[in-house]
């Protein structure tokens, strides 16, 4: 069995449109073009052109309330160019199938598993994106200000935001789906091949990274909310302890704080570090590379346990790309977090130090602030 490299169906499509009768150069025409190309890889990729000259465009106009320019447009559609592209490929298998396959038996493939898996994970990331107010045009994420006073160049800068920030960002949610295209090509060629319905029924391997993956998001959904319950608490007490300041200049009765003496002084300390964070000083960051690497190992082996297929060629690597490239990506970030966590926070170079960053381990660290003013 021959599975075309990611490339090669770039280059079939530029040589489709090639050999039009009319050449043209005309975005809307080529976008028209890729739409009708017999190729789900070729739509989501054009999809991915669109996502990316629009973050681009907007970081061009300034908006807010402060109307300046932002830079966090990639940001706001991280949780959504996935899904779009996932459905891309489902939503092509119903179309080509629909002569002889039911909507029923799309939904029992994997290729409907994994894009339902991809929408999980995307909704509870809009979600979470939502309540931390990301899809304000007042929101800009704080660390692009730093990188901002490190490229002074404002040519330099421009390169950069178009390639990095809207190209390069945006590539990688696209490529973070092409697992799932994998798989949609593995069940082109054997469950609706010969225009014929054949399942192939799940295994307990499918079970299996199926759980793993759903734990992944449940661990990521807990530590999102632990993190966010922490900062809650955090915005609460100084919200209290500003009125009481104005309370004592007053000679009124101070305001009650509603928290225990342990949990003061955990909000104290700055940052959240209890829960699943007592293990990782990033569980978040985890289960989301994790989610994305255990996708592709999943497309990667399913060649082989559900059809005939037995040649592990690297070559199929080249559809993990997006999971290995988000991991090394979130190196880099969380390298840059930390150093501005500790200087924001006095305690933070102890908690790193006796926490793991990333993979979770044990951990019998406590924080005190009565311990570092003594």
């Amino acid at each position: 069995m021959h599975f075309p490299a990611i490339s090669s169906s770039i280059v079939a499509f530029a040589s489709h449109l090639a050999s039009r009768q009319v050449f043209t150069l005309s975005p809307i025409d080529n976008f028209y073009a890729a739409a009708y190309y017999p190729d789900p890889f070729i739509k989501a990729l054009a999809l991915t052109i669109f996502f990316t000259l629009s973050c681009w465009l907007f970081s061009l106009i300034p908006l807010g309330s402060q109307f300046r320019r932002n830079y966090s447009h990639v940001d706001r559609c991280w949780s959504i160019l996935p899904i779009f592209c996932s459905w891309v490929y489902f939503g092509y298998q119903v179309y080509t199938s629909s002569g002889f396959a039911t909507l029923s038996q799309n939904l029992s493939t994997r290729t409907f598993a994994t894009t339902l898996l991809v929408t999980i994970w995307g909704c509870r990331l809009t979600f979470n994106a939502i309540r931390k107010g990301y899809y304000s045009f007042d929101y800009e994420d704080y660390r692009w200000e730093i990188v901002t006073a490190l490229i002074k160049n404002p040519i330099l800068w421009e390169i950069f935001n178009f390639l990095f920030i809207a190209g390069f960002q945006v590539f990688l949610l696209f490529a973070l789906t092409w697992p799932v295209y994998y798989i949609y090509l593995q069940e082109q060629n054997y469950v609706f091949s010969a225009s014929t319905f054949t399942p192939l029924f799940f295994k307990p391997i499918d079970y299996a990274f199926i759980a793993v993956m759903l734990l992944l998001l449940l661990g990521e959904t807990v530590s999102d909310q632990q993190q966010w319950d922490y900062h809650q608490q955090k915005k609460l007490y100084a919200q209290i302890e500003a009125r009481n300041v104005e309370a004592a200049a007053e000679n009124r009765a101070a305001e009650p704080f509603p928290f225990s003496d342990l949990e003061i002084e955990r909000i104290k300390i700055g940052f959240v570090h209890t829960g699943l964070w007592k293990y990782s000083r990033h569980p978040n960051f985890f289960c989301e590379q994790a989610f994305w690497v255990t996708l592709a190992v999943y497309s990667y082996i399913n060649g082989a346990h559900v059809t005939d297929f037995n040649s592990y060629s690297f070559s199929l690597l080249q559809y993990a790309f997006g999971a290995f490239i988000l991991v090394i990506l979130f190196a880099e970030s969380t390298t840059l977090t930390e150093s501005i966590s500790e200087t924001k926070y006095p305690l933070y170079v102890e908690y790193a130090a006796h926490t793991s960053s990333i993979v979770p381990y044990f951990s019998n660290l406590r924080l005190s602030t009565k311990e570092k003013q003594s």
